[in-house]
């Protein structure tokens, strides 16, 4: 189905904004005025994203989470999460 990624992000933001403050980690979303609409499964979006973002706040332990959605082009939606956490170990 097609629907608003910037709502769903926005409602995912709020669902783990008191895990972050918590934390006394910032959590921010930036996006352009630019409408998204994603057609894909809403549910299995949310999930992937919920999960991407609460591991990011799970494992940052100072500073920021930051989600980022950029529209690319008419077929092409870039969404990219950054944190100041530890990070992944080359091994």
């Amino acid at each position: 189905s097609k629907f608003s990624a910037v709502e769903v992000i926005e409602e995912i933001i709020q669902g783990l904004k008191l895990q972050a403050e918590k934390k006394q980690i910032q959590l921010t979303f930036a996006t352009t005025d630019t409408p998204c609409f994603i057609v894909s499964d809403k549910l299995r979006f949310r999930q992937i994203l919920t999960n991407i973002i609460g591991n990011a706040i799970k494992f940052t332990h100072k500073g920021y989470v930051a989600v980022t959605l950029k529209v690319l082009s008419e077929d092409i939606t870039e969404i990219t999460v950054t944190d100041s956490g530890i990070g992944i170990s080359a091994e």
